[in-house]
């Protein structure tokens, strides 16, 4: 199993981490952790997140953000020989961008991921060895987590879709990346139909933040974490709908606690 964990870790403490079914963990990133060819500037300590092995175990794909830029990028790490490649650095240039949540489609052929310039994320997808890039949405929206249906036909990712400002923040250095100020409503899911290119709306609520989906291993429901701060608790909860948006009811209803993460195996 992959994880993330926020163990001190120099400079960036987000890093990623496999336990064995025996309970055995082992670390697989650093804060150096890099594609020779990037040539890192000494301060510019990583963190490392949003993992996802390869079908066939070989390969991990995650999100290596910048602390010096607050740009990120796709890496691949290779299990077996510890070689790591940089999937999506030809997305630099003049403005700072940052691509994250990196899946592998259900056959290994793929991986969608989100690609941020400014206020606006977009989602992508390339062939498993980062080649021939193109574009899944275009729209105005803030698209961002995609998850691919067991068959690999369609995604269903989280779009903000208010209709206020995505403000980027001024606390960092005007030369570098910004990060962005997110409102916490309007956040809904979005299912794509890979083959037609047609979307459908999967959440209604617009006072909520729906957003973390995963599929059911059958394809026939939707797990997703939904979280209301307009609401007395102001906690975040686990749900599930059926794969066309209908029927979407709570697993259940904690007091004082908060879920922030969901899996389906």
């Amino acid at each position: 199993q992959l994880f993330a964990s926020t163990r001190p870790s120099q400079d960036a403490a987000e890093q990623i981490f496999i336990m064995q079914g025996n309970g055995s963990v082992q670390q697989l990133t650093s804060p150096w952790t890099e594609d020779y060819m990037d040539a890192l500037h000494p301060e510019d300590a990583r963190g490392n997140t949003d993992p996802d092995v390869s079908r066939d175990g070989r390969y991990v794909v995650f999100t290596n953000f910048s602390t010096l830029t607050a740009e990120s990028f796709i890496l691949r790490l290779d299990l077996q020989t510890g070689e790591v490649i940089n999937l999506t650095n030809a997305t630099s240039g003049a403005m700072p961008v940052a691509d994250s949540h990196p899946r592998y489609s259900p056959d290994g052929s793929h991986i969608v991921f989100a690609s941020a310039t400014g206020a606006s994320s977009q989602l992508f997808m390339m062939d498993a060895d980062g080649h021939n890039v193109r574009p899944l949405t275009d729209a105005n929206f803030y698209d961002t987590e995609p998850a691919w249906s067991p068959n690999g036909q369609e995604i269903v990712y989280t779009s903000y879709r208010g209709t206020t400002p995505l403000e980027v923040g001024e606390e960092m250095d005007t030369n570098a990346g910004k990060p962005l100020t997110l409102p916490l409503h309007d956040w809904f899911l979005i299912k794509l139909d890979l083959r037609t290119g047609q979307e459908w709306q999967l959440t209604r609520d617009a006072g909520a933040f729906a957003h973390r989906a995963v599929w059911s291993p059958d394809g026939t429901h939707i797990a997703y974490v939904s979280f209301d701060p307009g609401s007395k608790l102001g906690q975040s909860d686990i749900y599930v709908m059926d794969a066309d948006g209908r029927h979407a009811q709570p697993m259940q209803i904690t007091v004082r606690t908060s879920e922030e993460f969901v899996d389906w195996r």
